[in-house]
């Protein structure tokens, strides 16, 4: 939290089967891919790992990095700016 808003940095995961692409749908009716915060002192890629570990039972290895956006948005009467990296 800040003054201005909320800073939020995340990690994601895309998962495709199908030619279709795994989403989430918020109660606010977002559509978002599935991840996580990324906690103090915890490297993305460990963060993906774990989110897919807690959401989905499983226990991939390894993720491949496959970038970064950035989003500007308003939710709950508050401003957010995140940062969410895509493995």
């Amino acid at each position: 939290e800040t003054p201005s808003g909320v800073f939020n940095c995340r990690a994601a995961y895309l998962i495709f089967e199908a030619g279709k692409i795994l989403l989430q749908q918020s109660p606010e009716g977002y559509w978002f891919v599935p991840g996580g915060r990324i906690a103090f002192g915890e490297a993305s890629s460990f963060t993906v790992l774990r989110e897919i570990e807690e959401e989905l039972g499983l226990s991939p290895d390894a993720v491949d990095f496959a970038g970064v956006c950035e989003n500007f948005f308003r939710g709950n009467g508050r401003d957010f700016h995140e940062i969410m990296f895509f493995y």
